[in-house]
């Protein structure tokens, strides 16, 4: 079955294909998947559902939990006003309790899905401190 408004459906041949986006956040003790969506001032932030999957997931175990949070994606999101808020379910699916944990020994992979072309966009940690801080897209990896 085709994502919602993949444009992968035979009725879809005059509908633009929606970019669909998930992110896949590896850590020591758990996998965790969840959708990205873009705001209404144009950058990703993380949404719900977070899918906790245990350490070295099976492929259909995996390929279910990115289906579900590709599917939750590719639409526009109000931006937060509240970020300490807003970032407490990702924190709580994480099992951690501050964004410097978060990031610490974490090793994060964008998947974005167009019509039927999917590419996979690994990214360098940067930490919670500096220039270069937080999860950014190695360019020209995918």
């Amino acid at each position: 079955m085709p994502l919602r408004g993949s444009g992968c459906a035979p009725d879809s041949a005059n509908v633009k294909p929606h970019m669909f986006r998930a992110a896949l956040l590896s850590r020591k003790n758990r996998t965790l998947v969840y959708p990205e969506c873009r705001t209404d001032a144009g950058f990703f932030v993380a949404i719900e559902p977070f899918i906790v999957l245990q350490q070295d997931p099976s492929a259909t175990e995996l390929g279910q939990a990115l289906l579900t949070a590709l599917n939750h994606s590719g639409r526009t999101v109000p931006t937060p006003t509240d970020w300490k808020t807003f970032s407490q379910p990702r924190l709580l699916a994480a099992g951690v309790k501050s964004e410097a944990a978060y990031q610490r020994n974490s090793k994060l992979v964008l998947i974005e899905m167009t019509g039927l072309k999917v590419v996979l966009k690994p990214t360098r940690n940067g930490g919670v401190k500096g220039d270069l801080k937080g999860f950014s897209e190695l360019l020209g990896s995918e």
